[in-house]
């Protein structure tokens, strides 16, 4: 469901401060994609420091640091859906944050022990960041080799515990113990570095301090109203498709572990809950616009709070929320509240004079 709405908005009354708020954005993207790229490279540490010292203190901070950094993470998906430096035809989106996954391309499952690229030296010798790159989606969408999802399932593995996360032997990785340890150490590294190689392209496209960049460009005076536009259609999208119906609806609805996003790590929850920061975040930008109506803005507020409210009062792992009565129930209010929630914001851009 990855269509543009753009909004048909008249910015007689914002002509002058358009340029502010396009600024105070750009920096507010700058500042998350940072944000990310720091708690990444701590990932990056800590996952070296495990494939150095393989043992399960060691593989539970690089799960932890994978959580950190994912978190942050969740808070930039606000930044989609108008073709940026995520959504450009580098296809980087695709690379970093594709899902679901289908993990018997990457590495063994259970009744598949010698599955996915990993056990397949026959076809793929030598592991590089270019064949990985390569085969990210190369056969169909579900076949992801790069990203936040393959680092998680390397890390956490596949998940059959009901009331708990995967837990993969740590022993997977030590060499002459884990069937293949030498290269999915390898493939763990490699696409580590690939996931900072994208979030460092996208700080620097960002980056103020720059000339020619995207930054550059987005803060000029050209175009502001089709750039007010972009950002408006992202909270549309995200809280009324993206977050709503791809993101929760369809696991609710199917109660298909899979058919959620963290479902390795059990940090879905995480996920919705930042990812709604992030609209949260960019309303609070993009509304001190002028010609909004004030009335409407205060019933956006009270709604984003309330959404707020419900997401924080699920406090169990999202694959128990989705076979959960009581839970399901507020997962299917979330999602009508979002779905709500960007239209009333449609409607508020709209009526702008």
């Amino acid at each position: 469901m990855r269509y543009l709405i753009l909004f048909v908005l008249s910015f007689s009354t914002m002509a002058f401060e358009s340029k502010d708020i396009l600024k105070k954005y750009a920096n507010h993207v700058f500042y998350s994609y940072s944000q990310t790229l720091s708690l990444t490279k701590v990932m990056s540490q800590d996952i070296d420091n495990f494939l150095f010292n393989p043992s399960q203190v060691t593989l539970n901070q690089a799960r932890h640091s994978w959580t950190q950094a994912r978190k942050a993470y969740g808070e930039t998906e606000i930044f989609r859906f108008y073709a940026g430096p995520i959504d450009d035809d580098r296809g980087l989106e695709g690379l970093i944050n594709a899902w679901p996954l289908d993990e018997n391309y990457i590495d063994f499952v259970k009744g598949a022990p010698n599955s996915g690229i990993i056990n397949n030296s026959t076809e793929y010798p030598v592991l590089t960041k270019e064949v990985l790159l390569s085969l990210n989606e190369k056969d169909g969408e579900k076949n992801i080799s790069t990203g936040w999802h393959a680092i998680e399932f390397l890390l956490w593995g596949q998940d059959f515990d009901a009331n708990g996360a995967g837990n993969r032997d740590f022993n997977d990785f030590v060499i002459g113990s884990g069937q293949n340890a030498h290269r999915r150490r390898v493939y763990l590294d490699l696409i580590v570095d690939i996931l900072e190689d994208h979030l460092n392209i996208l700080v620097e496209e960002w980056s103020p301090s720059t000339q020619g960049n995207y930054f550059f460009n987005f803060t000029s005076s050209e175009n502001n109203r089709q750039k007010i536009e972009w950002i408006m259609n992202s909270l549309v999208l995200l809280a009324g498709e993206e977050l709503s119906i791809e993101r929760v609806y369809v696991a609710v609805d199917t109660q298909f572990q899979e058919d959620e996003q963290s479902c390795f790590s059990d940090t879905t929850m995480n996920d919705l809950y930042h990812n709604f920061r992030g609209i949260k975040e960019v309303w609070s930008i993009i509304s001190g616009l002028s010609g909004f109506d004030k009335i409407a803005i205060q019933e956006i507020n009270n709604e984003i709070l309330k959404i707020e409210d419900l997401i924080l009062s699920i406090t169990i792992p999202f694959d128990q929320a989705i076979a959960n009565e009581s839970s399901k129930e507020t997962l299917s209010l979330i999602v009508n509240q979002l779905i709500d929630l960007s239209e009333k914001m449609k409607k508020t851009f709209d009526n702008i004079k």
